[in-house]
């Protein structure tokens, strides 16, 4: 049976496109307050939020990493999981600002959402930790990756293209570990 639109659908209709417009718009100019503000405002008029809309207001965060994160949160929880090339955009942004904690968090986050990060992920993260002089924690991780079997090729690359110094040929991946 097909549905019949009244005036008022139309309104509501008009409505939302007219907030959504106003969200674009304001996440462009880097407005992340009014942002939020008309994206809760979608969410209460029932539009589900797609990728599209999450990267507007992740990109609207600019600087402010965390509540990127707490975007990426909300993503995952309505059941869209964020890409490697998201998570390879904000762990870029912690380097460039000096926010090599939040960068680790961000990989820690992706792999718990099963998002498998690549070379340049690792790459970018073990750059970030060297300018914020915490590369214990990188190596850290990287421990942690290795005792859980998922160190990759890509890890393993990483490893040896960085400060971390290479890995010798007859030891596992944890020997990236040693201080370069």
């Amino acid at each position: 049976e097909p549905s019949v639109i009244t005036h008022a659908t139309l309104g509501h209709k008009a409505e939302k496109a007219r907030i959504t417009y106003a969200f674009i718009s304001a996440c462009e100019k880097g407005q992340v307050e009014q942002a939020i503000e008309l994206f809760a405002g979608l969410r209460q008029m029932g539009l589900i939020p797609d990728e599209i809309i999450y990267d507007a207001l992740i990109s609207a965060c600019g600087e402010d990493h965390r509540l990127a994160m707490e975007v990426i949160a909300d993503m995952h929880q309505i059941g869209l999981i964020p890409n490697t090339v998201l998570f390879n955009a904000l762990i870029s942004a912690c380097e460039r600002d000096h926010q090599a904690d939040v960068a680790i968090e961000l990989v820690v986050m992706m792999q718990q959402m099963g998002v498998i990060p690549d070379g340049t992920t690792y790459s970018t993260l073990f750059r970030a930790c060297e300018k914020g002089h915490i590369l214990e924690k990188a190596m850290e991780l990287v421990a942690m990756q290795s005792e859980l079997g998922k160190a990759s090729a890509d890890l393993i690359s990483a490893c040896e293209k960085s400060k971390l110094g290479p890995r010798p040929k007859a030891r596992g991946p944890h020997q990236c570990l040693r201080k370069g």
